[in-house]
């Protein structure tokens, strides 16, 4: 494995890093090209506007954000700029391993092995683009160009985001109203004018009534108002986090309410909490009193205490909050230490479903993350995983609001350790284009002293892995 590179000071001009970053018998191919915003374009629409659609084979599918994902990483490799992240490499070597040798056990010396060849191959598929990295565009002396430029960086991700979120808001709120004078069935689930090859698979709730003959919203293109509810409350954050147009805020907390999910309310809090200083909770209760003035004023015009009315599901058997967060810990509680090692390695890949409908309770596949984590490869896996999407999101260049949101929607609002809408999104906002900021002459793993440009650029010609 190549050392790690040390970085140059902030100083340095941008085109010494990169045009080492990249053969030269590449640069020209690589300079102005357009592929890889593309592809991460078509990424930030298959996590999105695109989240029905997919390839389906059997009873499983690969859905748009899965070949967005490699259609990123192809583009990459196209224009000669693909690259692996040392540490995030071996986290995530560490983390098969632990699943396949958790496989072997429980099926060798377990009393009820059950685990699933296509859980731990979606695994597999899920996790090995986050082992990657883009290294930047060149602007090549044949092409004009006086020294490299990089083509995507944090700013033009969050335009991209805040745009496409900005569309898929005003997309749920002509949904809703629309109900009114719309009456057919394809305004709220438009999936089965689809073709069944080209539907993404899964069970999920699409239509759902809030009351009062009304139904939620779901932006139209999203599987479930919960998803949409999500989208918008990244799209929220985006803004609050960095760009700050009131009037686009407005639009997407409308278009949140009218979701009447819990979960996008959730994964906004939790961002809010961020930077975690006497300032943000200042903030974060700003934020309350607004939309809590906000709901008062459009109560009973949108029926909002029908979300409020939820709050009772977590009491409730079968109901969404009792299967996300009250079923999986009683499971685990009754069947953590089965076997002297479950607790270290869980019971196997894709056990805790088989398991959990043996035994009465009934949650939804893969729900949620962090209970599918313990149950299946114990702590040693829920440790590993939480390394590598921590080392993914390890990029101040993007908001820590929106990074905070990305793992908590990851590990506690549903069942997103298998399915890519949502895991993508820390492709989207994570360590891929924009390297995580050190200080200058530090290592990655720790700090050195600040090394002679010589040496800097010496290192840097010979193009080793970046981390």
């Amino acid at each position: 494995m190549a050392t790690a590179r040390l970085e140059a000071p902030a100083g340095t001009p941008a085109s010494a890093s990169a045009a080492a970053a990249l053969p030269p018998a590449l640069a020209q191919r690589a300079s102005g090209t357009t592929i890889v915003p593309a592809a991460f374009i078509f990424l930030v629409l298959g996590c999105t506007v695109l989240q029905r659609f997919g390839i389906t084979l059997g009873g499983s599918s690969l859905n748009a954000a899965h070949f967005g994902a490699y259609a990123l990483l192809a583009a990459a490799l196209f224009s000669g700029r693909l690259a692996l992240n040392a540490a995030r490499l071996v986290v995530f070597f560490a983390l098969l391993s632990l699943a396949g040798l958790s496989w072997v056990v429980n099926e060798t010396w377990g009393a009820h092995g059950s685990s699933s060849p296509t859980s731990f191959v979606l695994l597999v598929l899920m996790y090995l683009p986050f082992i990657f990295m883009v290294r930047p565009a060149v602007v090549s002396a044949a092409a004009g160009g006086a020294g490299a430029v990089t083509d995507i960086d944090s700013e033009w991700i969050l335009r991209v985001f805040a745009g496409v979120g900005l569309f898929c808001a005003i997309a749920g709120i002509a949904q809703f109203l629309m109900q009114f004078v719309i009456k057919a069935p394809w305004l709220f689930d438009f999936t089965p004018n689809l073709p069944p090859v080209l539907r993404s698979s899964g069970g999920y709730n699409t239509v759902i009534p809030a009351g009062d003959g009304l139904f939620k919203s779901n932006g139209f293109f999203f599987k479930e108002p919960s998803l949409f509810s999500l989208v918008m409350a990244f799209a929220l954050l985006v803004e609050i986090g960095h760009f700050r147009r009131w009037l686009r805020m407005g639009v997407l907390l409308a278009a949140l309410l009218l979701t009447y999910s819990g979960s996008g309310l959730l994964v906004l809090a939790a961002g809010l909490l961020f930077p975690l200083r006497v300032r943000t909770f200042m903030r974060l209760g700003a934020v309350a009193l607004v939309g809590g003035l906000l709901a008062l004023a459009l109560w009973d015009v949108l029926n909002l205490g029908f979300t409020l009315g939820r709050l009772e599901e977590f009491g409730r058997p079968r109901s969404s909050a009792h299967m996300r967060y009250v079923a999986p810990i009683q499971l685990i509680m009754d069947s953590i230490t089965r076997e002297p090692w479950t607790v270290w390695m869980g019971h196997g890949p894709g056990t805790i479903y088989r398991t959990g409908t043996t035994w009465g309770w009934f949650y939804e596949y893969h729900d949620p993350t962090l209970a599918k984590l313990l149950f299946e490869y114990g702590l040693l896996g829920l440790l590993l995983a939480v390394a590598l999407t921590a080392l993914m999101l390890r990029n101040p260049a993007f908001p820590i609001q929106v990074r905070a949101a990305a793992f908590f929607c990851w590990i506690a609002t549903g069942g997103f350790f298998l399915t890519p809408e949502m895991t993508y999104l820390m492709l989207v906002f994570g360590n891929v284009f924009v390297p995580a900021a050190k200080a200058p002459g530090e290592v990655a793993g720790g700090a050195a002293e600040q090394p002679p440009a010589s040496a800097v650029n010496a290192r840097a010609s010979r193009a080793p892995m970046p981390t």
